[in-house]
């Protein structure tokens, strides 16, 4: 992590090592809140979470040019990825966290820094299935017994941060 964010440069190294499906890593990494890069060295290392660590991964073969390729087409196409609205999955994640695939310290800042969105009312469902990405999410998670309540405060804190 940096900054209390997920480290990209990290996850990268997860993926290159097969921990992450491919699929999955590239929708990620397309949605990634990169930051920018005012002042950049002449050669790697770059400073985590720029866009400057993608073209580090591919000299490093970390990256393939098809995952450039890819990753820079889903973020063309609108960041289109592969659950609600095209958004990656905030559900999906927590049970990847909840399976021991994902380190502590890097879910909960994930978790805390995760674009939710808008929850809307549907009376047909009494439980947040309808919508992914929103805070009843979280909840929920907690009410199944895939976040503590430990996992919970630090989120909260992380969110309290945020302004929410």
């Amino acid at each position: 992590m940096t900054d209390g964010k997920p480290s990209l440069r990290a996850y990268i190294e997860r993926y290159a090592a097969g921990e992450i499906p491919r699929e999955e890593a590239l929708a990620t990494i397309a949605a990634w809140d990169f930051e920018t890069l005012w002042n950049a060295p002449a050669g790697p290392p770059y400073p985590d979470n720029t866009r400057a660590v993608l073209n580090e991964a591919r000299t490093l073969g970390k990256l393939t040019p098809e995952d450039i390729d890819e990753i820079r087409t889903r973020e063309a196409q609108g960041w289109q990825r592969r659950v609600t609205d095209g958004k990656p999955s905030l559900r999906a994640y927590i049970e990847r966290y909840a399976a021991g695939e994902i380190p502590r310290a890097e879910a909960l800042a994930t978790i805390g820094a995760w674009d939710f969105e808008e929850e809307w009312f549907d009376p047909t469902h009494t439980a947040p299935t309808h919508q992914d990405n929103t805070l009843a999410v979280v909840n929920q998670a907690r009410g199944l017994g895939r976040l503590t309540a430990e996992d919970i405060e630090e989120i909260r804190a992380l969110l309290l941060r945020r302004g929410f």
